[in-house]
């Protein structure tokens, strides 16, 4: 189905989290082959720039390579290996999407929120810690942005980001973001239950995109033990 869509990357990793999740969490071997060929086409599908584009071995951005890794992350607890190569290749592309090791951009270096989250989670699953002074700077930065009043995608990182770095900084962003999605949850009609944000992604994606996204940034804190809890175990989710 990769070719069905011109940004068949981001269904393709999507979809390799999903299973490579669905193995991790179950242990099902029905799931086994499906997460390790899926979790080895990311490999196969990487840019020599380092990221992840559209379609496979297209120049990449920091939205569709987030996917991806979170892709490689579960499969890799799962015991699938990650070459060395995927990774050195994945740090020299997010070198390229920054100017200060703080703020990160869309195929460049003018910052945006979305990926500088995104970035400064790549960051921490390749070791960076959560007391560098430039992921705190990040942190700072993200919830300087505030929690958004429609971008859900900006939301989903932006809450994992604030989770693994923990502390004050945690306690204090998630129960604006927890309330915020309560709050805005439908609760009557056709609609009960889900979630809805009039914007381009929204439109897009429709009701069902944004409530897989709200429901993932609720699940963040439970489904994910903190990352430097398990910081002697490299590239460990």
């Amino acid at each position: 189905y990769l070719y069905q869509s011109d940004r068949g990357m981001y269904n393709h990793g999507i979809a390799a989290f999903a299973i490579c999740e669905a193995y991790q969490m179950t242990g099902d071997q029905d799931l086994k082959e499906p997460a390790e060929r899926a979790a080895q086409f990311i490999i196969d599908a990487q840019s020599y720039q380092g990221g992840w584009g559209y379609l496979p071995k297209q120049p990449g951005d920091l939205t569709i390579s987030g996917w991806q890794i979170m892709g490689l992350k579960s499969s890799f607890s799962s015991g699938f290996p990650v070459p060395p190569r995927t990774l050195a290749y994945l740090d020299q592309f997010l070198d390229s999407q920054t100017k200060d090791q703080i703020h990160y951009g869309y195929r460049n270096i003018e910052a945006t929120p979305t990926c500088t989250a995104i970035g400064m989670l790549l960051r921490m699953f390749r070791g960076r810690s959560s007391s560098d002074p430039r992921i705190l700077e990040g942190v700072r930065y993200l919830d300087k942005t505030g929690v958004s009043q429609d971008d859900i995608y900006f939301n989903y990182y932006a809450t994992l980001a604030m989770f693994h770095v923990g502390g004050n900084i945690w306690m204090e962003w998630h129960p604006r973001v927890r309330d915020y999605l309560v709050k805005t949850q439908a609760t009557s009609g056709h609609a009960a239950g889900s979630w809805y944000f009039d914007n381009p992604y929204g439109r897009e994606g429709g009701r069902l995109y944004t409530t897989a996204m709200a429901a993932m940034t609720l699940e963040v804190y439970y489904r994910y033990a903190p990352l430097y809890q398990n910081a002697e175990v490299p590239f460990q989710l």
